[in-house]
């Protein structure tokens, strides 16, 4: 016969409103939580900070273990998630890595585990209350496949019409799209995140996206049948149409596919930014693009103020505060008002144009308690910490999603090489993030980081 103490079962423990002085008796979520807490006590976390983490972690593995929520998760890939999660969205060593893959981005691609980690952590945060929502942030950080239904209980689908007008004015050709970006509209299947079939946001140098940047009535936009009904102008409607990613896709005459769907798609390259927050603006560009890529996959996007103030958080943590700048809000220059109301920048940039960023502040201060870390002044400006990265001090070797293939880092006159999957890359060529910057002198690194990202960002757009 058995005696002493009985070992937790995770079968009895998990799920279905386990709090974390629960979960903390079972052997493996303590080791787990002793990794992240190490890394917190490293980075002289506070305790507010640990105690967020600890509802992190303790409230992703439950949402995923949970049989009322229906991910359908093993309980050793759930605590797997939920660590990451937590790393990803409460460290130091996490928010480095998100910063330093956003700008790793805008030199040359989109390294999928930064993206996922940007958008779960972000989609955990705010995500319509409920216990569905870190676990649908768990599971993107950790590239775990997510089914469309447990999306759909997160609120995550993208707009779709119930009949073939897809905008006042136009009229989809047979049949009913799936999904409308704005006033793009489109008959792909929505995809999830972590699919090998995700569509990445159209690029202008990759020919496969020449459409979106097509001008109207040049070959690579053909034009739809008049249908339905007339415009706001009192014609009928010959919609611009395009394959892209085995799809079709409509929209209005007259302006490009790409700023039909995305409005500030143009301005965010015509905006004018200031030297201090050059590196800030480029990072924040991509994860506007992470987020945007769930409206291209019919799922639907936060809100932009929401990015921001995520992307502060982020950017902050991996900041020190030794320097600062605080953003106050400014209006957004009504540039062009093109066909059917669709307010966005087309054409040459304008002097002094505000950055989009900032024009988000007010939005942000609507919805942000004063005494929030990231608003200064009484509540009245974003607070960005212009300071050098903190390096953080070497606890975990943490990666985001699965390693690629190793892929070294190449040295060059003096030169180093940053491939296009970032810190992932740093992790397959010699084991973590950690190591990379302990190795290498920190701020020579982002010297060269900063210097090809500013142009990287440039070539999306022009």
């Amino acid at each position: 016969m058995r005696t002493g103490p009985s070992r937790p079962d995770f079968r009895r423990r998990m799920g279905l409103g386990s709090d974390f002085s629960a979960l903390v008796q079972i052997p493996e979520f303590a080791s787990a939580w002793g990794d992240v807490q190490s890394q917190l006590t490293a980075e002289g976390a506070s305790a507010l900070d640990v105690a967020a983490a600890q509802n992190d972690l303790a409230g992703a593995f439950d949402n995923l273990t949970s049989g009322t929520t229906g991910f359908g998760v093993s309980s050793s890939d759930a605590l797997s998630a939920a660590k990451q999660y937590t790393i990803a969205g409460r460290t130091v060593l996490g928010a480095v890595g998100s910063v330093e893959g956003l700008l790793s981005a805008a030199q040359g691609g989109n390294p999928g585990p930064i993206f996922q980690a940007f958008t779960g952590t972000l989609i955990g945060a705010v995500t319509a209350a409920g216990a569905v929502s870190a676990g649908v942030g768990a599971l993107i950080v950790a590239g775990i496949g997510i089914a469309i239904g447990i999306l759909e209980k997160a609120g995550l689908f993208g707009s779709q019409p119930s009949g073939t007008q897809f905008a006042p004015g136009a009229y989809w050709q047979g049949g009913t799209p799936t999904t409308v970006i704005h006033y793009v509209a489109t008959d792909a299947a929505q995809i999830v995140n972590g699919s090998s079939q995700w569509r990445k946001f159209p690029v202008k140098a990759n020919a496969a996206d020449a459409p979106w940047f097509a001008a109207w009535g040049t070959p690579l936009l053909s034009a739809g049948n008049p249908a339905g009904g007339p415009d706001a102008l009192g014609a009928k409607v010959t919609a611009p149409k395009f394959q892209w990613k085995s799809a079709n896709w409509e929209t209005y005459a007259g302006y490009r596919p790409i700023d039909m769907a995305f409005p500030d798609f143009h301005y965010l390259v015509c905006q004018s930014v200031i030297a201090p927050l050059a590196d800030f603006a480029t990072a924040f560009t991509q994860a506007w693009i992470a987020n945007q890529e769930y409206a291209i996959n019919g799922l639907k996007p936060q809100d932009d103020w929401q990015v921001l103030a995520h992307f502060v958080r982020i950017w902050n943590r991996a900041h020190s505060a030794a320097s600062f700048y605080d953003l106050g809000p400014a209006a957004k220059p009504v540039i062009d008002v093109p066909y059917q109301g669709v307010s966005g920048l087309v054409g040459s940039c304008p002097a002094n144009l505000p950055p989009l960023y900032q024009t988000l502040v007010q939005s942000l201060l609507n919805s942000t308690a004063a005494s929030d870390p990231i608003l200064s002044n009484g509540g009245t400006t974003v607070r960005v910490h212009t300071g050098p990265v903190i390096k953080p001090p070497k606890v975990l070797a943490f990666h985001l999603g699965p390693p690629p293939a190793p892929s070294p880092l190449a040295t060059t006159g003096g030169k180093i090489a940053i491939g296009t999957v970032g810190v992932v890359a740093i992790a397959a060529a010699g084991g973590s993030l950690y190591a990379f910057l302990t190795n290498q002198a920190i701020g020579y690194f982002w010297g060269k980081l900063f210097d090809g990202a500013v142009d990287g960002v440039k070539g999306l757009f022009q």
